[in-house]
């Protein structure tokens, strides 16, 4: 059975119109178990789900975000074990609370040491670098 994968960025999930970024949400939970075994990747996640501290959310932010987390917890039943999601940011100390309880596991991968670095640039770059 093939594994899919489901690329998305977080700007691709929000749109103008009123119930469009609940409905992407849905249909992309929807397409997953279908296609089940499936990996949703979804990069900069912090950009739909920032800690806003005391702003008072939108109507459409506030119903965006419900609907997001609601999903996340049908991952967790075990009809949806075939259904992972796999999540990056540069700023995890941003994102909201109620998202990161349930986010099963969070890894933190730091910046690469300086001899690191250097095999980036000597992997990537010419040797006749002026």
């Amino acid at each position: 059975m093939p594994l899919h994968l489901f690329n998305i960025t977080a700007s691709s999930l929000v749109s103008k119109w009123r119930g469009d970024s609940e409905k992407y949400i849905r249909v992309l939970f929807e397409l997953a178990y279908s296609h089940s075994p499936t990996i949703i990747f979804i990069d900069e996640i912090d950009w739909i789900a920032t800690n806003k501290g005391d702003c008072i959310l939108s109507e459409p932010a506030k119903r965006f975000r419900s609907e997001l987390l609601s999903r996340l917890d049908g991952l967790v039943s075990n009809e949806n074990s075939n259904v992972v999601l796999l999540a990056t940011t540069n700023s995890p100390w941003g994102i909201d609370a109620a998202l990161l309880r349930r986010l099963e596991k969070q890894i933190y991968v730091s910046l690469p040491n300086e001899v690191a670095r250097l095999g980036v640039f000597k992997l990537y770059l010419s040797n006749h670098l002026l």
